[in-house]
């Protein structure tokens, strides 16, 4: 059994999760690419709901939800083109995101999306390195403290350290 199927009936067996039904893919522009472990728990599923009965929830939005993330939390006016191909792809809630790099370079990586700081250097990190490792880490937090923001976290590098963006 795949990863994506292992997390998925854990969530389905857990207090405060929700699992559901399939809606089919995200429908994006034709540039864009979906990395296969989202691909495949878009085939399984509409999108899952994370300890809803904590206080750091999270839900795993429905494919007709998926947007450009910085059209979606940016002003027009704050556009940068190196997040272009960054989409929203879970919710806390309370108006915070996490996104998906889907484009060939970094292709499945996840960011903080943190509406104050999302797109500025140094304040956008990379939380995950695929969608499968997002979906098992918020999953293992158990909705608990965001666990990039804890101490503890062996927090990766910033999204424009890794692609090796500057702004001049």
């Amino acid at each position: 059994m795949d990863m994506i199927s292992k997390i998925l009936i854990k969530i389905q067996n857990s207090d405060g999760c929700d699992v559901f039904p399939a809606q089919g893919q995200p429908k994006l522009a034709s540039k864009v690419i979906i990395p296969e472990d989202m691909r495949l728990f878009y085939e399984l599923c509409g999108g899952v709901k994370l300890f809803s009965n904590k206080e750091y929830h999270w839900r795993i939005l429905a494919p007709n939800e998926i947007a450009l993330a910085e059209k979606s939390i940016l002003d027009e006016s704050e556009i940068i083109p190196e997040l272009g191909n960054l989409f929203l792809i879970a919710d806390d809630g309370n108006g915070d995101y996490l996104a998906i790099n889907l484009d060939r370079k970094s292709n499945g990586y996840v960011v903080d999306a943190f509406h104050e700081t999302f797109g500025v250097i140094g304040d956008t990190p990379v939380i995950a390195f695929s969608f499968t490792e997002l979906l098992e880490s918020l999953y293992e937090n158990s909705g608990e403290y965001p666990f990039w923001l804890s101490d503890k976290s062996n927090q990766y590098k910033d999204w424009f350290e890794i692609n090796q963006i500057t702004k001049g």
